[in-house]
């Protein structure tokens, strides 16, 4: 499974929820990729139930499900639903200190393909079998914020 890292900035506001986009199209990451848009239609359309928010791409910490994932014209969209578990709290909480201000997908290439830009050879994703979305230390590419944020744990 690949993983890709994502960063994003937090925004408080209510209840153990965040939003925002969890993968950007058309920029360049650290792994010298691109996804497309329509890298994740098909997730979306036949697997949508089987994708999880992971805490750090552990499988083992299950932190939340998504509630909505779409793609736009900027990437795929989602809204995820945090369980209040230890590992939930601890996620909200460094999300909301804005220790963890990344994330990061893991998923399966279906379809990809190589092209030079410039000097550099990318692989541009043009199918991915999406498994998880991750709050996550450190991120591969810059493009995707969490956009908002609601957390219990506020005062």
């Amino acid at each position: 499974m690949d993983f890709k890292a994502i960063k994003f900035e937090t925004k408080a506001i209510a209840e153990n929820k965040f939003e925002g986009y969890a993968s950007y199209f058309n920029n360049i990451d650290a792994y010298d990729d691109i996804i497309e848009r329509g890298a994740f239609k098909k997730t979306i359309a036949e697997n949508r139930g089987r994708v999880k928010v992971l805490w750090q791409h552990d499988a083992a910490e299950p932190i939340g499900i998504p509630e909505e994932m779409i793609e736009d014209d900027n990437g795929l969209y989602v809204k995820a639903k945090i369980s209040m578990t230890d590992t939930g709290k601890k996620a909200m909480t460094l999300i909301r200190d804005g220790v963890i201000t990344e994330m990061s997908i893991g998923y399966d290439v279906v379809k990809d393909d190589y092209k030079m830009m410039g000097n550099r050879r990318v692989r541009m994703l043009k199918e991915v079998r999406l498994w998880e979305f991750s709050p996550v230390t450190f991120a591969a590419n810059d493009k995707a914020k969490i956009m908002k944020m609601r957390s219990l744990l506020e005062n």
